[in-house]
């Protein structure tokens, strides 16, 4: 897992002003692209990665990158996980999208988009973004109802990225780990599997006993209903017992329900900030 990588791409106008937060982000192994038809677009010194497609998808330059072939090579045999970040209301957004999706699973990776839902209203429904589903593994919604009305478009690139860096860094390092109980691509690409959309919560416990309470504090309202689960627990200034994963899967369990299937892993987080951190990672079928 040591040699995998990571591919960020940023589509369209939204997606690419807010990559502008995303560089810093100091994730291991990943490579930020910016994708879009106009060259203007794409002027960002901090990040070397650009894409320029014309507003066919013809025309293909990245510095490099001159033809379809080129671009394929993206996708090499390493990347593993490719996060693509757009905004499905533009439809040169699902175009490029549904292109480099399409590219991405030719290679077999795993592919995840995040979705910004900030400026969605009831007169503004995405044009047809099932015509991504075809080739993308997961899809995870910004919930901008956490904003507050008077937010405007700056905060909300700053927002947005925000939220996708938390869910590139957290599928990141939970398939990075080596010990004790890593996961794998494959159990993300379980839970994934038929999914309409998948929900990712964080939680921390910082004192003995208290394994079901960093649970409780990374589960959410909006992952009742889902059937498909991914836990992930993180020793930190002191290594996790079985009993204490015990506690935890169980109280998990009683939270989704019965029906509910889970994969679980473990690994170490080597932090002073806490005693367990935990990633659930849900997802709703079809």
């Amino acid at each position: 897992m040591d040699n995998q990588k990571y591919l960020v791409i940023a589509i369209g106008d939204f997606a690419c002003q807010s990559a502008r937060n995303l560089f810093d982000a100091n994730i291991k192994n990943t490579k930020l692209y910016l994708c879009h038809h106009q060259s203007k677009a794409l002027e960002n010194p901090e990040i070397s990665g650009k894409i320029q497609l014309d507003e066919d998808l013809n025309s293909i330059t990245e510095y490099s990158i001159d033809d379809r072939d080129s671009l394929k090579a993206l996708f090499d045999q390493n990347t593993g996980i490719v996060f693509l970040l757009t905004d499905p209301n533009e439809e040169w957004n699902q175009k490029a999208t549904a292109l480099l999706a399409q590219l991405a699973k030719g290679k077999n990776q795993l592919t995840i988009a995040i979705l910004p839902e900030l400026f969605k209203t009831g007169s503004m429904i995405p044009r047809d973004v099932n015509n991504l589903m075809p080739f993308i593994d997961a899809s995870f919604h910004w919930d901008s109802k956490v904003l507050p009305s008077n937010v405007g478009k700056p905060s909300g690139h700053g927002k947005f990225a925000s939220f996708a860096k938390r869910i590139i860094k957290s599928i990141s390092e939970i398939t990075h780990q080596s010990h004790p109980l890593p996961l794998e691509i494959q159990d993300l690409e379980t839970v994934f599997k038929d999914s309409s959309e998948v929900f990712l919560g964080e939680g921390t416990a910082d004192h003995e006993n208290s394994a079901a309470q960093s649970v409780k504090n990374a589960f959410a309202n909006k992952m009742k209903n889902c059937n498909k689960v991914l836990l992930f627990i993180q020793s930190g200034n002191k290594e996790v017992t079985m009993d204490e994963v015990g506690e935890m899967t169980d109280y998990l369990q009683s939270l989704f329900g019965e029906t509910a299937s889970i994969i679980w892993g473990s690994g170490m987080g080597h932090s002073s900030d806490y005693r367990i951190k935990t990633t659930i990672i849900a997802s709703k079928q079809n």
